[in-house]
């Protein structure tokens, strides 16, 4: 229920709104009359050329101007799309077949459900259940558009209603060379991507279904060419839409985390993870059952675990607080345990993660409380491994100060597979290396902490006497 002030200022507004219209109305109407006494006065008169209509097909349309491959349908008419992926699409995932069909499941708006193993599954997360959570919240934003506003799903069904084209090409009525013009175009099975829409037709109130096989781009790339079902033209796409049908089904939904902490969520139940697919839901726990078998973990799945990470201290952590030191930890704070979730994918995953996790069995791999465990035998991450997070060596020389490094230790010949870490183990000049170290400023100590940082050997930064002389000494203490 709206207030009367509320009220009464909508129909303020409706009031300017016609003002503003009969305004330019009038001014349209002034400079129309402007332009055809100018153009008498000089002695020039209106072009008298007709006016050339494009031809229109049987089934084809016109709107503003434009062909249209069929009379333009009205966009809250259509209330099912559905789409089977080819390879001319961008989808990413393993989804290639799903359907976006109007349902009171989602409050009247279009419910997603796709298709996995030959089942079809419906995409309804948990958090919908939440107080306050539309459904439609989970319609991914057009963020590059400049408006972010209008969902994706909007702009597919606006590619699909008004369906442009600028040029049919007839296809010839022998199969073989038909075959052939169909091909040249991307129309061949697995490759072209089908979409079915369904509406309402609003003058019968029927429902009718248009199909369109969507090809290859266009030549100029603007568009694509595509087929509708029953035809014998291949229409070229002028439609900026068009490409929203191509998209895989995940880049329809939002690519927000929810996870933890929300209505309907378990603990380690994320909707959307960091590669935007959806999450079975399946969490494997430790029976309670001390003869129950204790789960291990799979190759190619997705674990959340604590782990131990070991940060180095640089010497601005110390001048700021020179407390967060601790010279029995080497330089490192202690161990700090976060909850952390790992991918072990194929091609996507760290590989000495995940040869330290499949195959083990749920549980700790190490207690921090127990002194006399090896850490060896945990997953512990240092920070100067990732190279971005490391403190790097400034070999640089200026007028006003003079650098020294005085390295103390190497700590681990940095590998893909698994750091070498044990001591006398060899070094070449064409590895990378973790090192410990002091340094001094013009010859006094700046700072009196040990620090750590990844250096490659390959570097022409590095002065080659001090290659040599790392190479030399192997894994361990100088």
């Amino acid at each position: 229920m709206k207030t009367r002030y509320e009220i009464e200022s909508i129909k303020r507004g409706q009031k300017k709104l016609r003002l503003t219209i009969i305004l330019s109305s009038a001014f349209l109407l002034v400079l129309a009359a402007t332009i055809a006494l100018v153009l008498i006065l000089g002695g020039i008169k209106p072009s008298t050329a007709p006016v050339v209509t494009p031809e229109i097909k049987d089934g084809e349309g016109l709107y503003r101007g434009n062909t249209v491959a069929f009379p333009v349908v009205e966009a809250s008419s259509i209330f099912r799309v559905s789409v089977n992926l080819g390879s001319n699409s961008d989808n990413d995932s393993s989804v290639s077949e799903f359907t976006f069909v109007k349902d009171e499941m989602a409050g009247g708006d279009f419910l997603f459900s796709y298709m996995e193993d030959g089942e079809i599954k419906i995409f309804y997360p948990s958090i919908c259940q939440a107080t306050g959570v539309e459904y439609s919240d989970l319609y991914a934003i057009e963020d590059s558009d400049g408006y972010n506003a209008i969902t994706r799903l909007n702009y597919l069904i606006n590619g699909l209603n008004v369906a442009y084209f600028s040029d049919r090409i007839e296809l010839s009525e022998d199969e073989a060379e038909r075959e052939t013009q169909l091909k040249s175009y991307g129309f061949t099975e697995g490759e072209q991507t089908v979409v079915v829409f369904d509406y309402v037709d609003s003058a019968t109130a029927t429902e009718k279904t248009h199909k369109l096989i969507i090809g290859s781009p266009t030549v100029t790339g603007g568009g694509y060419y595509f087929t509708v079902d029953g035809r014998d033209y291949i229409y070229s796409s002028s439609s900026p839409y068009i490409k929203y049908a191509m998209l895989g089904f995940y880049s329809f939904v939002s690519t927000s985390l929810v996870s933890e902490g929300l209505e309907g969520d378990s603990t380690y139940e994320p909707i959307i993870t960091s590669n935007f697919t959806h999450w079975k839901n399946t969490v494997h726990k430790i029976s309670a059952d001390p003869m129950a078998e204790i789960p291990t973990v799979e190759a190619n799945s997705t674990v959340i675990l604590e782990a131990a990470t070991l940060n180095p201290i640089s010497p601005a952590d110390y001048l700021s607080n020179p407390a967060v030191y601790n010279k029995n930890t080497g330089g490192y704070e202690d161990y700090t345990f976060e909850s952390i979730e790992v991918e072990l994918y194929t091609g996507t995953d760290d590989g000495k993660v995940k040869a330290a996790l499949v195959g083990k069995k749920l549980g700790k791999l190490y207690d921090y409380t127990d002194k006399s465990a090896s850490v060896d035998t945990a997953l512990v991450y240092t920070l100067p491994v990732s190279f971005s997070s490391s403190h790097e060596i400034d070999f640089s020389d200026s007028e006003s100060s003079k650098f020294t490094y005085r390295i103390v230790e190497i700590e681990s010949v940095v590998t893909d597979a698994e750091d070498k870490t044990a001591s006398g183990s060899t070094v070449s000049t064409t590895d990378t290396v973790r090192v410990a170290y002091y340094y001094t400023r013009d010859g006094k100590e700046v700072v009196p902490i040990l620090c750590h940082a990844v250096l490659d050997l390959t570097s022409a930064e590095l002065p080659a006497d001090a290659v040599a002389s790392i190479a030399a000494a192997g894994v361990g203490k100088l």
